[in-house]
C-alpha cells in the first residue's frame, strides 16, 4: 500500500479513468445530488467540504453502498475510500503510537475500512451512517492491533524464558552440551516448518540469524535493507507461525521455539 501522498494521487488517477467516468452517469440516476457534477473528483472535492453529519454526504454514501451491494463492483469501494480519505488520514495520524510504520498503519486502516463497508447494510442504518462507518473502522483497526499486542505479550514472555535458559549458569559440561542439542533441535524444527510451508525461506533466514546465530535485529534489518519495525513485525509473525505449527503438528515442545 502506498504512502499518504501516493495513495491520494493514485485515487485521483483512478477516478479520472474512463471506467470510473462511465459509472458516474449511472450513479446520477440513483443519486440526484450528484447531477450537477461532471466528474467524480469535483463531486468528492465538494463532499470533503461538508460535515460528517451532512445529509448530502449521507445520501451519496448510502447510494454508493446500495449500488455496491447490488453489483459488487470494486470501483465503488475505491470511490468510498476517496470520499473518506481525509477522515482516514486523520485516524492514521492519531493512532501513530499504535504503529510507528506509517505505511503499515495506513494499509491496515484502509483494509479495516474496506472490511467495514463490505459488511455495513445501509438499510439497517438510516441515521448517522457515515459516523457508524468511521466508528466501526476505528474499532476494526483496534481489534487488529489488539491481536498483535496479545501476540507480542506472549512473544515477550517466551523470549524472557528462552533468554533465561541461555544465560543460566552452566557449571557442568552436560549443561553446555544440552544447550547445543537444544539449538540443533530448534534448527531441525525450523527446517521442518519450512518444508511443510509454515514459514518461507526469508522467514527461516530471519529466525536463524537473529535467534540461533544471535545477530541483532537492527543489524539484520540494515543488512537486508529493511526497516527495523518491519523486520520486528515479520519476526513476530514468523515465530508465531512456527509455534502454532509446532503445537498443531508435533503436540508441543514449544520450549524449543524462541520469540521476538
Amino acid at each position: 500500500m502506498p504512502n499518504t501522498t501516493s495513495l491520494r494521487d493514485r485515487l485521483r488517477a483512478d477516478l479520472a479513468k474512463p471506467a470510473f467516468q462511465g459509472i458516474l452517469q449511472q450513479f446520477k440516476a440513483v443519486c440526484p445530488i450528484a447531477s450537477p457534477y461532471t466528474s467524480w473528483s469535483s463531486l468528492i472535492d465538494g463532499l470533503h467540504k461538508l460535515s460528517i453529519h451532512s445529509n448530502h454526504l449521507q445520501s451519496v454514501v448510502e447510494s454508493i453502498l446500495v449500488t455496491h451491494r447490488q453489483h459488487r463492483d470494486p470501483r465503488w469501494p475505491t470511490l468510498l475510500t476517496a470520499i473518506f480519505l481525509p477522515v482516514l488520514l486523520g485516524i492514521s495520524r492519531r493512532r501513530r503510537n499504535w504503529d510507528r510504520d506509517d505505511d503499515d498503519r495506513l494499509q491496515n486502516l484502509v483494509l479495516a475500512f474496506l472490511e467495514v463497508i463490505d459488511r455495513v447494510d445501509p438499510a439497517k442504518r438510516q441515521q448517522q451512517l457515515c459516523k457508524k462507518i468511521i466508528n466501526d473502522t476505528g474499532r476494526r483497526l483496534y481489534d487488529g492491533y489488539r491481536d498483535d499486542w496479545d501476540r507480542a505479550q506472549c512473544v515477550a514472555r517466551f523470549a524472557e524464558e528462552y533468554q533465561a535458559a541461555l544465560t543460566a549458569p552452566r557449571p557442568q559440561f552436560e549443561d553446555h552440551q544440552s544447550v547445543e542439542i537444544a539449538g540443533q533441535k530448534l534448527i531441525t524444527v525450523l527446517e521442518t516448518c519450512r518444508r511443510q510451508g509454515a514459514v518461507n525461506e526469508a522467514d527461516l533466514d530471519l529466525i536463524l540469524q537473529t535467534k540461533v546465530h544471535s545477530c541483532p535485529l537492527a543489524q539484520y534489518a540494515r543488512q537486508r535493507q529493511l526497516s527495523y519495525e518491519g523486520a520486528k513485525k515479520r519476526l513476530q509473525r514468523a515465530l508465531h507461525a512456527v509455534r502454532l505449527h509446532v503445537q498443531r503438528e508435533f503436540e508441543g515442545d514449544l520450549d524449543l521455539v524462541p520469540a521476538a
